[in-house]
């Protein structure tokens, strides 16, 4: 791994600790999917609007609202589902979902 990796991800693990923000990854397509369905009946607000789940073929973006609160979604083909947001929230969809959340990103080699 060379220099500006290193770098990128240390930038990127310090972001997390000074914003409180945590990530779940690696999310199977149905959990996910149940996760954003059941956040939008919630009351959440799905950003862009027009947005359709299902053309997230390959891949797909966005985010939810809800007051002050924000959360990133992000479904790949291969890396599967990940969120990044508040570490209360997300604490608390891995506690429903049995999903683990962490500090900071993991990365494939």
């Amino acid at each position: 791994m060379n220099f500006l990796t290193k770098l990128r991800r240390r930038m990127i693990a310090n972001k997390f600790k000074q914003q409180h923000l945590k990530i779940i990854q690696f999310i199977p397509h149905d959990v996910f999917f149940e996760i954003l369905r059941g956040h939008k009946q919630q009351g959440w607000e799905m950003f862009p609007q027009q947005l359709s789940t299902d053309s997230w073929g390959d891949k797909g973006k966005c985010k939810l609202r809800k007051g002050q609160s924000t959360l990133e979604l992000e479904w790949t083909k291969t890396q599967q589902g990940s969120l990044v947001g508040l570490g209360r929230i997300l604490d608390s969809i891995a506690k429903d979902y049995e999903l683990e959340s962490r500090d900071k990103p993991e990365y494939l080699r």
